[in-house]
């Protein structure tokens, strides 16, 4: 049986919830890696693959100074590695990556608002270890680890509900025992209100 004060507190409400600004995104570009030095040795990240990014936000504060959203992003950064020292060989790759978090928008306005993404969520990892000098031992990492998400861009707005975005967005290994750490993105696409 449901409360009587349920449905007017549901009724009330409910306005409040669709009143709020909501946001999709579509990107696609290009995910890059570089070489990094790890001692002993070398570990050798590989080009340049193709990105995509998704993402639903919730505007949470809207100020004529800048919004604050609270967004949701899902990628698929796909970055190879492989690394090799006098006592072992690592190879690595990251294929997917969610870090809800939030973003700020400047001038949100202006025909062109930048704005700054951070979060903090979870990537699929695929990697493994193998230690070459004395007996052998293999680490093999697969799965879900915890990452996080930093990045930067704009927005140049071509209507009220559409506009054109551009971003570099660096998706942040925080686990252990997986060689690659950071994986750029240079994503651009488009940005629907609602």
């Amino acid at each position: 049986m449901t409360p009587r004060f349920l449905i007017p507190a549901l009724l009330t409400l409910a306005p409040l919830a669709f009143a709020q600004s909501t946001e999709f995104g579509v990107l696609a570009g290009v995910s890059s890696s570089a070489a990094t030095v790890t001692a002993p040795g070398v570990s050798v990240s590989a080009g340049t693959t193709a990105s995509v990014l998704v993402d639903f936000a919730l505007r949470l504060k809207e100020t004529p100074n800048g919004n604050l959203y609270f967004e949701l992003p899902a990628a698929r950064v796909h970055k190879a590695n492989v690394g090799v020292s006098a006592d072992r060989v690592t190879a690595g790759d990251a294929q997917f990556f969610f870090t809800p978090g939030l973003r700020y928008e400047f001038a949100p306005h202006a025909r062109v608002s930048p704005y700054a993404v951070g979060g903090f969520g979870f990537g699929w990892f695929d990697g493994a270890d193998v230690q070459v000098n004395g007996p052998i031992r293999v680490n093999v990492v697969d799965g879900f680890k915890p990452a996080a998400g930093v990045g930067a861009g704009a927005e140049i707005h071509i209507s009220r509900r559409v506009g054109f975005r551009f971003e570099v967005r660096d998706f942040i290994n925080c686990a252990a025992g997986i060689a690659s750490r950071n994986h750029v993105a240079f994503n651009g696409g488009l940005g629907f209100r609602f």
